[in-house]
C-alpha cells in the first residue's frame, strides 16, 4: 500500500470511535470495559504529564497556525493530530497523516485540556492508547493457524516489548530465544517484521524460531514502524513502551538483555504468573 495511504490508516486506527461493549471494526472483537476517570487525581500539567499518561488523549489539536518541524506544509489552528506519545521536555509526538509526523511543545496544543477532560470524566477513554492502536492488528505467534490476539489478553499487559527486525535475517532465532523469558514480565513481546512477510507464511517460521508473543499484520508493520520510531532509527531495534505508548527504553538488540532494559522492566512492570 502507498506510504501516504498507510499513514492515514494508522492515524485512523489510533482514533477509531469505538467504545467498550462494541466491536472493534477490524478485529471484530468486543472491547473490554475500561475507565480511567479520577477527579481526585492531580490536574494534568506539563510537569506531571509523563506520570499522568493514563489520561493522555488519542488526539490533540494545534492552538495556532504554523509549520512545525516534520510537517509537509503549514497547518491551520485546530488541526488534529494523533497522539503517538508525550516525551521528556514537555513535548508531544503527533501524527497528522499525509501532513506529516511532528514533535512539538505540548503548550502549542490543547493536549492538557483534553487530558484533564479524561481525568474528570467529561470524556471517556476507550483503552490505553498504544493498546487500542495496535492490539486488534496483532496475530498470535504461538497459534497453529493465523488468529488475532485477544483484546482481553492485551489489556492485561502493562506494555509492549517491540522488536523491529527482519525475521528472515541470520541470528533471528537466537534473538527470539533471548527475548522469550521477557514475556512473563508484564509486557507483550511484539514483532514488527521488516520486509515482506505474508502472515500465513510467517507464522510457522516464528513458531520454529521460538518467538513468543505476537506479530503485526504484514500490511500494517511498515506504517507502525514509521510512526513509532524516529526517522533514521537503525534497525534491528528493540523498544519498550507502556500501554499508553510512552517509550521507556530503546536500543540495539543482541544475544544478551541490556541491563538498562532489565531495570526498565523491573521499575515499570509486574511479573505475570
Amino acid at each position: 500500500m502507498h506510504r501516504i495511504a498507510m499513514s492515514l490508516v494508522v492515524a485512523a486506527l489510533f482514533t477509531a470511535p469505538v467504545r467498550a461493549g462494541t466491536l472493534d471494526p477490524e478485529g471484530a472483537q468486543e472491547l473490554p470495559a475500561y475507565s480511567v476517570a479520577d477527579r481526585g487525581a492531580p490536574e494534568v500539567t506539563e510537569a506531571n504529564l509523563l506520570a499522568s499518561e493514563r489520561f493522555w488523549p488519542y488526539q490533540a489539536a494545534l492552538l495556532s497556525s504554523g509549520a512545525p518541524t516534520g510537517a509537509k506544509h503549514a497547518l491551520a489552528a485546530g488541526a488534529l493530530g494523533v497522539v503517538i506519545r508525550a516525551e521528556a521536555g514537555a513535548r508531544v509526538r503527533l501524527d497528522f497523516g499525509r501532513d506529516g509526523l511532528v514533535t512539538l511543545p505540548v503548550r502549542d496544543t490543547d493536549l492538557l485540556g483534553r487530558a484533564n477532560a479524561i481525568r474528570s470524566g467529561v470524556v471517556t477513554k476507550t483503552a490505553p492508547n498504544l493498546t487500542f492502536a495496535i492490539a486488534p492488528r496483532l496475530l498470535d505467534a504461538e497459534a497453529e493457524a493465523p488468529r488475532r490476539v485477544r483484546l482481553e489478553a492485551s489489556m492485561e499487559r502493562s506494555g509492549f516489548l517491540c522488536l523491529f527486525a527482519d525475521p528472515s535475517a541470520p541470528g533471528f532465532a537466537r534473538l527470539a530465544a533471548s527475548l522469550a523469558p521477557l514475556g512473563g514480565r508484564g509486557v507483550l513481546p511484539v514483532l514488527f517484521p521488516q520486509g515482506e512477510h505474508p502472515d500465513a507464511a510467517l507464522l510457522p517460521k516464528l513458531r520454529a524460531a521460538g518467538w513468543r508473543g505476537a506479530f503485526a499484520l504484514d500490511h500494517m508493520s511498515e506504517a507502525y514502524t514509521r510512526t513509532l520510531l524516529d526517522d533514521g532509527a537503525h534497525l534491528p531495534l528493540l523498544a519498550l513502551y507502556s500501554a499508553e505508548g510512552r517509550e521507556l527504553w530503546s536500543g540495539a538488540v543482541g544475544a544478551a538483555i541490556p541491563p538498562e532494559l532489565e531495570r526498565a522492566l523491573a521499575d515499570g512492570f509486574a511479573p505475570q504468573h
